[in-house]
């Protein structure tokens, strides 16, 4: 057979993934422009693609999401924002610290040919990516009104995979089930953005508050929440974070 009329297409999954840096929000993912030994340097790059989770984009999804797709003379480099709505957040609580870390899997395909024998190699390959891990604010906003006579706490803003699993007041650790039992309304509240944020109501007569008995007439209701909570269903670490009233 005449190699000189006949192209050859070769499909290849190696695991030639290059590297990926972090830099300003953005994951830049560097893969070689010329993958030894696949090819040497009389092949060019005919086509480049870029895709997410197995599936093709074209220029206007890219574009749409805020996706690069660029060459240098020896990289073809893959930009994406972190946060893209292709990828997910998920939970991590190092030594009792909230961070999320983003994970997202890019595609890369690209086809190289030579004018020479007209070969056509073509490489394809998906990455899974995860960033390091992002430090979390969390916030613990006391909404109590003392006419309504309830203590109100808001924690806050957490991941979907953040559970809670029980409240310890002063030398009381009481589970969400036994927290509403004894009178405590604790709800989840689901936001656009999609965190989600936890409010704790207790009314001041309840048993768990301490009031100050040097007061009598117009007695102080104190509150120290200790909120536990599990990070996801599977994964047994625990954050901690307090709020006084």
């Amino acid at each position: 057979m005449d190699q000189s009329t006949v192209g050859l297409s070769l499909t290849v999954g190696l695991s030639l993934t290059g590297g990926v840096l972090f830099t300003n929000n953005v994951i830049s993912w560097h893969v070689p422009r010329r993958m030894t030994p696949l090819v040497d340097g009389s092949f060019e790059i005919r086509e480049m693609h870029m895709g997410i989770n197995g599936r093709r984009l074209d220029r206007s999804q890219m574009a749409a999401r805020g996706y690069t797709l660029s060459t240098t003379d020896f990289h073809i480099i893959i930009g994406i924002p972190v946060g893209s709505p292709d990828g997910h957040y998920k939970s991590h609580a190092p030594d009792y610290q909230y961070h999320v870390a983003y994970i997202v899997e890019p595609m890369l395909e690209v086809l190289w040919g030579t004018t020479v024998a007209r070969d056509d190699t073509r490489y394809k390959v998906l990455f899974p990516i995860t960033t390091p891990l992002i430090p979390q604010a969390l916030h613990v906003q006391e909404n109590t009104v003392p006419e309504a006579r309830l203590f109100s706490v808001v924690l806050g803003p957490l991941l979907h995979d953040v559970v809670l699993r029980n409240i310890t007041f002063f030398s009381s650790v009481l589970t969400v089930e036994e927290s509403n039992a004894r009178g405590l309304t604790i709800q989840e509240h689901r936001h656009a953005n999609g965190t989600k944020s936890i409010s704790v109501l207790v009314p001041f007569d309840a048993d768990i508050v301490l009031k100050d008995a040097s007061q009598i007439i117009d007695a102080n209701c104190h509150l120290v929440p200790a909120y536990l909570l599990c990070i996801g269903f599977s994964d047994l670490t625990e954050l901690f974070t307090s709020a006084e009233s």
